[in-house]
């Protein structure tokens, strides 16, 4: 009986689980592969997000869901200890964290623990010490494990630039896009000139809130450079907590009438129609493991401008030339793409589906093929 278990049980929102979503999907499409049995641990909250598959089965453990620390980690240690089986099982750590070594592969998608220099960026003893641990977990597990899998060379580099002697079981597969919701039928997009006959320019940033992401700071910048009497907008999506809720609420009141908002936590399936009301997607972010959001808009021709000369290797995975690179003043870099509009040099409101792009079914694909390959070297 050949067994493949996926331990996505610290995956919740964002792109890690967009990700987990499309790869059950073509899992569950392909039966399984050469799998006899798929079973995916994830948390009940998380559990509930999945739709219900008829080759894999999801285990949710309750103690995921206590919001203790100590729990989680009595489980972990429980699970690697005493519910796995050795034989004819290959292990997926899709949330980077392994103590196991055969035949198991982690996929390591958080590189803020390896960057100091943002790490520098939260100032409190008990974040310090939560990047400190995790940075010793996830180098702990890339040693441990059979083999490494990274959503980028970005994220790649973060890890083998100062531990080399990791690169030989390591590989890089490249995210997508989702087919359903991305190359579908054309929606909006045809209807740009209509929408936009009054010349807004509106700006898009879709990310959780943390200060590497630099959310705020971008809001400061926005409303300096008095980008609204250009006749621009900037609109926010993405997780926050309900600290930086509190502080986005007062900012928000300050600039009221500027044309800054903020449309809330939506579902990955509702970002297209939110892709295709805006005109630029802005990602100041200072590191990212692969940046989804840059591809999604992409895929609707989107102009996309970024601060990470790093990010161009996201947009080379599907030869997009539609960005800008600010890597140093970004509200100047938005002025001078919004002139060059204006000036007929691009056209902003160019948009239609780029429907050749790279999808999460071809990452899935894969990724699969990834797991076969260790199940054959296993024998």
């Amino acid at each position: 009986m050949k067994k493949l278990i996926i331990d996505a049980h610290n995956i919740s929102a964002g792109g890690g689980f967009a990700h987990l979503f499309e790869l059950l999907a073509h899992i569950d499409a392909v039966e399984g592969g050469r799998f006899d049995t798929v079973e995916v641990v994830v948390s009940p909250q998380t559990g509930k997000k999945l739709p219900k598959f008829n080759k894999i089965i999801v285990r949710t453990p309750a103690i995921l869901d206590s919001g203790l620390k100590l729990s989680r980690i009595f489980w972990f240690l429980f699970f690697y200890t005493t519910l796995f089986p050795q034989r004819n099982t290959v292990l997926f750590s899709v949330g980077g964290f392994s103590f196991r070594r055969k035949s198991t592969l982690v996929l390591l998608q958080n590189v803020l623990p390896f960057h100091l220099n943002v790490r520098r960026l939260y100032p409190e003893l008990t974040l310090r010490l939560k990047f400190s641990t995790l940075k010793f977990l996830y180098l702990f597990s890339s040693r441990f494990a059979e083999r490494i899998l990274f959503p980028s060379h970005i994220a790649y580099n973060s890890l083998i630039h100062n531990y080399p002697g990791l690169k030989q079981k390591s590989r890089v597969v490249h995210h997508g896009i989702s087919r359903n919701i991305f190359l579908s039928a054309p929606g909006c997009l045809g209807n740009r000139d209509k929408i936009h006959k009054k010349e807004v320019i509106k700006l898009l940033y879709i990310s959780v809130f943390t200060p590497y992401k630099r959310q705020f700071n971008l809001i400061n910048y926005f409303l300096i450079s008095d980008l609204d009497k250009l006749g621009v907008s900037l609109s926010f999506v993405g997780m926050i907590s309900a600290e930086d809720q509190k502080k986005l609420d007062i900012v928000l009141d300050n600039c009221q009438g500027r044309g800054v908002q903020y449309l809330g936590h939506l579902k990955f399936t509702e970002m297209r129609e939110v892709y295709e009301e805006h005109d630029i997607l802005v990602f100041p972010s200072l590191i990212e493991s692969f940046g989804i959001p840059m591809v999604e808009a992409a895929a609707t021709n989107m102009w996309v401008i970024f601060s990470n000369p790093q990010f161009k290797e996201i947009m080379g995975i599907n030869d997009y030339q539609r960005y800008s690179v600010a890597e140093s003043d970004f509200c100047e870099k938005i002025r001078e793409v919004i002139d060059l509009h204006r000036a007929g040099t691009i056209d902003l409101f160019d948009r239609h589906l780029n429907t050749g792009f790279r999808t999460f079914e071809d990452t899935a694909r894969e990724t699969l093929m990834y797991l076969e390959e260790m199940l054959q070297d296993s024998k």
